[in-house]
């Protein structure tokens, strides 16, 4: 008998921003423990979630079944027949990361591999050979991963003064504010729905004339904003100290801001 399981995956950046897990391996491994089994899934993986130490993914290998890759949407599909040694019963399902979307570093980080949850077919339905399981890794967790990767991102929304519409087509770029020279960390445009995401590393902001001997002060980076129409008229211009202020001072990994925009000085720059 052939088996089908399938789903899509994806991890929580920041609110309203998730990414799909494009790249990301899955493994299934035979169930090893001792809980009966009753249910499609015993338990939660928002509950559950942890990352495993490299003796613990060692020790894994003897109940290994098979793995594949998630495509750019972060869906995945794993075909399972007697040739897998697989015999639908309930099986473990892994996540192993070698680096997270989007991530523009280049250094090589240790892999990290995530127990996501125990399924098997449902038993009502001796007959049924399809199984399909969506998933959002929570923000407090995806974070986690993701600095594990030295992935940072800022993700946000330009909205109108009054917060009644996205504005798209605003370029956002991004600051780091230091006592020696402020640095770029990236720039990016505002989609249809106001949205924009801008990625970066460690390295970006710690750099100083005098580096490599002499980086930055551990921490995250102090945050200040320009935002520009399409010809480049200004539309928000923060002054540096803005990066001292409590919210902006040490940004985390995965940081989220939102622009309120007054809507004529759009207007204007798209009449030049």
């Amino acid at each position: 008998m052939t088996y089908i399981f399938c789903g899509q995956l994806s991890g929580q950046v920041t609110p309203d921003f998730s990414e799909p897990l494009a790249g990301a391996t899955l493994r299934l491994y035979k169930y090893r423990g001792t809980k009966y089994v009753s249910g499609l899934s015993v338990a939660d993986p928002s509950t559950t979630l942890t990352r495993l130490s490299p003796n613990a993914m060692q020790a894994k290998k003897t109940a290994f079944i098979a793995e594949t890759t998630a495509d750019v949407e972060g869906r995945f599909i794993f075909t399972l027949d007697e040739q897998s040694n697989y015999d639908g019963g309930p099986y473990e399902l892994d996540l192993f990361l070698t680096n997270v979307p989007n991530h523009k570093g280049q250094a090589p980080k240790p892999p990290v591999q995530i127990p996501l949850t125990t399924l098997r077919l449902k038993v009502q339905n001796p007959d049924e050979t399809l199984v399909a399981w969506e998933y959002c890794l929570p923000a407090n967790f995806w974070r986690e991963v993701r600095a594990a990767f030295d992935a940072w991102v800022i993700c946000g929304r330009v909205l109108t003064q009054d917060a009644a519409q996205p504005m798209d087509d605003v370029r956002v770029t991004a600051f780091d504010a230091d006592w020696l020279q402020d640095d770029l960390l990236g720039s990016a445009m505002t989609d249809a729905t106001g949205k924009f995401r801008i990625d970066y590393t460690r390295a970006d902001f710690m750099r100083t004339p005098l580096s490599p001997l002499l980086n930055r002060e551990n921490g995250g980076p102090d945050l200040y904003f320009k935002l520009a129409a399409p010809d480049g008229t200004p539309l928000l211009d923060e002054p540096k100290t803005q990066g001292q202020m409590a919210g902006r001072k040490d940004a985390n990994h995965c940081f989220f801001i939102e622009f309120n925009v007054e809507q004529a000085l759009l207007m204007n720059a798209d009449l030049k």
